[in-house]
């Protein structure tokens, strides 16, 4: 239920920003790409012969991991004045971790709603991001090999992430500015799996302006 809720008012402020814009010629979309790199201790709870992960009687794994991914994504941003902006987008996250004779790949959609501050207004400026993402429909693969290869699926409702990003953008013309920003969003993870509750990436942008 919560995550319709999200979803609606998402759907509802991206089109309220992009009526605007269109006539204003404030308004920009960008594609956004960015490997990821985290470390932190997992813990991954399972009794043998429950598929679903529904009891936490055996611990078979419990160690640090590295655990790299992507994200991938589109985003809409709204200029209010030349320094200060909102975005909001879709993003794909993919994460895969190993420990011992566990695997675990992972995938999760987020909703990201960002502030935007450009500190100059030079062809090259740092460029500051933070806000909220709604992060939704996360599933999981685990594969053990005492056990089965069994998918997993968080529930439906709706978890919220902060996400930090600062880096710098460079305007390659009027329309058209490239964007990097080392970022950090803090994730959720199932039920049965707790990883760091962090992310980190290296986000790059191709913003082109309507």
């Amino acid at each position: 239920m919560k995550s319709t809720i999200y979803i609606s008012l998402f759907m509802v402020v991206f089109l309220l920003l992009s009526t605007t814009g269109f006539g204003q010629r404030k308004f920009a979309l960008s594609a956004t790409v960015a490997p990821s790199y985290t470390r932190g201790s997992t813990a991954l709870n399972l009794s043998r012969g429950d598929d679903l992960f529904r009891s936490s009687s055996t611990v078979i794994l419990n160690s640090d991991v590295a655990v790299t991914g992507y994200w991938a994504g589109l985003n809409g941003t709204y200029s209010f004045t030349p320094k200060w902006s909102a975005s909001a987008g879709l993003w794909f996250s993919h994460s895969l971790s190993k420990a011992g004779n566990v695997r675990v790949r992972s995938h999760e959609f987020s909703i990201p709603v960002l502030i935007n501050y450009r500190v100059l207004k030079h062809k090259i400026s740092p460029y500051i991001s933070a806000g909220l993402s709604y992060n939704f429909d996360a599933a999981t693969r685990i594969s053990i090999s005492d056990y089965s290869i069994v998918e997993t699926k968080s529930p439906i409702t709706a978890t919220v992430s902060p996400t930090l990003a600062a880096g710098v953008i460079f305007d390659l013309s009027p329309q058209i500015s490239l964007i990097a920003q080392p970022t950090a969003i803090f994730f959720s993870a199932p039920e049965n799996l707790t990883v760091s509750d962090y992310l980190l990436g290296f986000q790059a942008q191709f913003m082109f302006r309507l």
